[in-house]
């Protein structure tokens, strides 16, 4: 029970909050001043994109460990704090949480594309994203 291991769990616990589902995706910030409690930081569908990036991955694509690195590395100054997890000081990582995403919406396009019914559904992703939209507003 030395400091230096208990500090180290609590930076790790903190860092894991700012990547649970219920921040990112369901609720976002527990404080209401810095987030609508309704939608998490990202959309709904959104999830299903991060685990396509974490797939891809874990499955061939090794240039995605540089941006999951950074987003890492910018969230442990916000996770240092006690009120964790914190929309505006996580703000850093969500350059590297954006490439992430695109890659894998990308990707998904890509091989929704060599099955020619991508006009579909495109259009069927459009219309999920502005129904996340007006449900957010």
């Amino acid at each position: 029970y030395h400091r230096y291991w208990y500090f180290a769990g609590e930076i790790g616990q903190n860092v894991l909050k700012h990547f649970s589902p219920s921040y990112l995706f369901l609720h976002g910030d527990p404080n209401p001043r810095h987030s609508s409690q309704v939608v998490g930081e990202f959309y709904w569908l959104d999830a299903a994109f991060f685990l396509l990036a974490i797939f891809l991955l874990i499955r061939r694509r090794f240039e995605l460990l540089l941006p999951l690195a950074c987003a890492f590395l910018a969230i442990l100054p916000a996770s240092l704090t006690t009120a964790t997890p914190h929309a505006l000081r996580s703000l850093l990582a969500l350059p590297f949480l954006e490439v992430l995403l695109s890659f894998s919406v990308l990707e998904f396009f890509l091989f929704i594309r060599k099955k020619n019914f991508s006009l579909w559904f495109l259009a069927f992703c459009i219309f999920l994203y502005t129904a996340q939209t007006f449900y957010f507003f």
